[in-house]
């Protein structure tokens, strides 16, 4: 399946929308825009502000175009 996309897969991070689970939301998931990572690590995604999000949470990142990136088959 291959994990979410790299930095240098996507050529300006700002124009990204990544759709992450979180089910402590109603709507079980968050939309975090590309201007609010911080850092793209190995396995995590830091956040301005602090925090990171696992990649494992990672459902989709899209340009605001509508070009996806990764879409994960199974939400976990």
């Amino acid at each position: 399946e291959g994990g979410p996309a790299r930095p240098d897969d996507i050529p300006q991070m700002e124009d990204v929308r990544v759709i992450v689970a979180d089910r402590m939301l109603r709507e079980r998931t968050k939309t975090i825009s590309g201007d609010q990572i911080q850092h793209l690590g190995r396995s995590f995604m830091d956040i301005v502000g602090g925090g990171g999000i696992p990649f494992y949470k990672v459902i989709r990142i899209e340009h605001v175009n509508g070009r996806v990136y990764f879409e994960r088959k199974e939400p976990r």
